[in-house]
């Protein structure tokens, strides 16, 4: 997205053309985080599971069950800051659509601070 969507590929003079193809990059990019959200929710409910599982295999083993527990917190933080993060990705790139939708030549750049592309694609 951050390639095709850049300030570079959509310049504030681009074409109807070209915004109508940002646009369509867009709603395809959106559908994406869209389904990918859904999946990690469904994920975050139920990383707990994997987790009980283990407890019952390892009951009697009080070490086993505090490590298992311990990996499933950070399973579970780790869904939960993904999650954050496709969340924030899909509000830009809502915004992003309805400027472009609007006919007004926007980039990512313009929506989204360095620092936050970086930590998504980095991550």
């Amino acid at each position: 997205m951050k390639c095709v969507l850049s300030s570079q590929q959509l310049p504030e003079n681009a074409s109807v053309e070209i915004i109508g193809r940002a646009y369509h990059a867009t709603e395809t990019f959106v559908e994406g985080l869209l389904y990918a959200r859904s999946l990690l929710k469904k994920l975050v409910g139920s990383s707990d599971l994997p987790v009980s599982s283990e407890r019952s295999k390892d009951a009697d083993d009080g070490s086993s069950e505090a490590g298992s527990s311990s990996a499933g917190n950070q399973i579970t933080d780790e869904l939960s800051e993904l999650l954050s993060q496709a969340d924030a990705w899909l509000r830009r790139a809502e915004l992003l659509q309805s400027h472009l939708g609007s006919g007004i030549a926007v980039s990512l750049d313009d929506i989204a601070d360095q620092e936050s592309i970086l930590v998504f694609v980095t991550d």
